[in-house]
């Protein structure tokens, strides 16, 4: 039974590309259901990755996507929402159109809280007992952003309780986190004051490299507890395979004799914690082995 304010809407952002948002979703997505949740997860993105990889192709220009959410009164986010097979979350894709946002949804003086409208009626449908077409009352919903800011992830920001950031371990990549985290101090603006940043996030981390240990120092000092060093994700080979074939990470990694996806196990925990708190759901924790990993 989802909380009365669920889901709760947590962005993964970051404005560079290549830091693996996508994989942190579909892996947080995998995890946080298999924990006993209900998720929803939504590409936001025009590039579409994500939804190429949940459907084994992109979508056709006909197909119902998050799109037609923002711009049309016919689609609600609930009747929007298809079961990813083999995922364990529902799922609302995207196509290319999506890179024209701005130029869709230009009538629309409010068009940066296009999303938060969608999300607020999804809250009061789920509170009212309504449920998607698989039967899930959402407590979670993810929102892979696009990298790079724009209207898109304004529109994310507006709409979230909360973001969570992938990052990689080079001087490059940290040094645009600032204008990520001026955008969520933005969005507080802009009426969400409550948004929090859940964590900044190491992932794609070579575990033998030099310069790792200093990054992650520099990330530590600046962001604090909400720098969740303890659940990095390290290059592993099994888990980008799976996309490649369109697969849950989870269920690639078990035909292949992997225990990778347990890293994506110990992030669902450590979000859960760090959000909603362990509720009133079938959630037990989910026993991870880290041997063997260094920094």
């Amino acid at each position: 039974m989802p909380a009365s304010d669920a889901p709760y809407v947590l962005s993964i952002a970051n404005q560079k590309g290549g830091v693996g948002k996508t994989t942190l979703t579909v892996g947080l997505g995998e995890s946080l259901s298999r924990l006993g949740y209900d998720v929803l997860v939504i590409d936001y993105d025009g590039q579409a990755n994500l939804t190429g990889w949940v459907y084994g192709q992109k979508l056709e220009a006909d197909d119902v996507n998050i799109l037609d959410v923002l711009a049309s009164d016919d689609w609600t986010l609930l009747n929007t929402a298809d079961e990813a097979e083999g995922f364990g979350f529902d799922f609302i894709g995207s196509t290319e159109e999506l890179f024209d946002l701005e130029v869709k949804l230009s009538n629309d003086n409010y068009r940066v809280f296009a999303l938060r409208r969608a999300v607020s009626e999804l809250k009061t449908k789920l509170a009212e007992g309504s449920q998607s077409a698989s039967g899930r009352r959402y407590d979670f919903c993810l929102v892979d952003c696009p990298p790079a800011l724009g209207l898109a992830v304004t529109q994310a920001l507006n709409a979230s309780d909360g973001v969570l950031v992938p990052t990689i371990l080079e001087k490059m990549a940290i040094e645009g986190l600032k204008m990520l985290t001026d955008e969520i101090d933005q969005a507080r603006m802009n009426g969400r004051a409550d948004v929090e940043l859940v964590g900044v996030v190491p992932t794609i981390v070579h575990v033998v490299r030099s310069q790792t240990q200093s990054i992650a120092g520099v990330l530590r000092e600046r962001f604090g507890e909400a720098f969740l060093e303890e659940e990095q994700v390290p290059v592993r080979t099994k888990i980008s395979e799976a996309s490649a074939v369109s697969q849950s990470i989870r269920a690639y990694c078990e035909r292949q004799d992997s225990s990778e996806y347990e890293y994506f196990d110990a992030l669902a925990q450590r979000v859960v914690c760090k959000t909603i708190g362990i509720q009133d759901s079938n959630a037990e924790p989910v026993p991870t082995s880290r041997d063997g990993f260094v920094v």
